[in-house]
């Protein structure tokens, strides 16, 4: 398969919100892909804002594979639940199930996935809860800056928190 750029695809994330598609392509710029695609830690998305899909999967794709993109918490939890992945990044506000709810079932039910909370709030009571249910809390404007430092914090075992 290939981009419309010609390059060849590593990868390609769709995501459907009502009638919009995104393909999102990425390309083959090394020898040996699909050994280095294997071995990278997997992530599902979750948030309902497509402009912020767009950047946190781009940001993403350098060290991570996406495995689902999900616009909702149900389809969310659903898809980490299938998919196992190794980490989650959750839009706090989401619609049929927010963000918290998602990482509380999560928990209830022992997952490995380790949670990374995406938001607009910052709010002293939601970083506490996101601490008892998660493993980073990161603030959208700080999504360039903050996100890939996040996942490896959570990845390691510690809670990263935008400033």
């Amino acid at each position: 398969m290939t981009c419309l750029d010609g390059s060849s695809v590593l990868h390609v994330a769709t995501v459907v919100r009502g009638l919009h598609l995104l393909e999102t392509c990425f390309t083959d710029l090394q020898q040996g892909v699909d050994h280095l695609t294997e071995s990278r830690p997997t992530v599902v998305f979750a948030d309902d804002n497509l402009k912020v899909t767009e950047v946190a999967c781009a940001l993403l794709n350098a060290a991570y594979e996406v495995v689902k993109v999900a616009a909702d918490g149900e389809e969310a939890i659903r898809s980490i639940l299938e998919l196992a992945p190794d980490v989650a990044v959750l839009d706090i506000s989401m619609p049929k199930m927010d963000g918290i709810t998602v990482a509380r079932q999560l928990q209830r039910v022992h997952s490995n996935t380790r949670v990374v909370f995406l938001t607009l709030i910052n709010d002293d009571d939601y970083i506490q809860v996101a601490k008892s249910v998660g493993h980073g809390y990161v603030l959208k404007r700080r999504l360039s800056s903050d996100l890939l430092t996040a996942l490896t914090s959570a990845r390691d075992g510690s809670f990263f928190c935008s400033q």
